[in-house]
């Protein structure tokens, strides 16, 4: 059967789908993402490509790497490999997330699930693939 390649970019809610099967774990309780280090990311020269600032708003996109923080909060991967990253990518969101409307923000998130890479925000790397085990990359 072939691949509608028009399906890339086409919407639902505004958001790209980026989830390919049925077969999924949603992170129980979901996560809560931690305002003042999404800020600070994108305040930041390495704004992680997953965080856009429109008009002074803070949106983390749909489909983003996020990781736990010490302190149990949730916040975007902004890394390249280990050494380079602010957290283990632990799950994918799987909604936009205002956070600077919001403040903290209780998003849910997935980590077991067959997902399209070409409908990411941003392309998974090496590390990303190694730290998101239960993800299957569909390229």
């Amino acid at each position: 059967m072939p691949y509608n390649l028009q399906f890339i970019t086409e919407t639902f809610g505004g958001m790209v789908p980026f989830i390919d099967t049925g077969h999924l774990r949603w992170i129980r309780g979901a996560v809560t993402l931690d305002a003042e280090d999404i800020k600070d990311l994108a305040d930041d020269e390495t704004t992680p490509a997953a965080v856009k600032t429109l008009e002074g708003k803070y949106i983390v996109k749909t489909g983003a790497f996020i990781g736990k923080l010490p302190n149990g909060k949730w916040t975007v991967h902004n890394g390249e490999g280990e050494a380079e990253s602010n957290v283990v990518p632990m799950a994918i969101l799987a909604e936009d997330a205002d956070v600077e409307v919001t403040g903290d923000m209780i998003v849910t998130a997935l980590d077991h699930a067959r997902v399209i890479v070409a409908r990411l925000p941003v392309a998974p790397n090496a590390y990303v693939k190694a730290s998101l085990k239960e993800i299957a990359w569909k390229e």
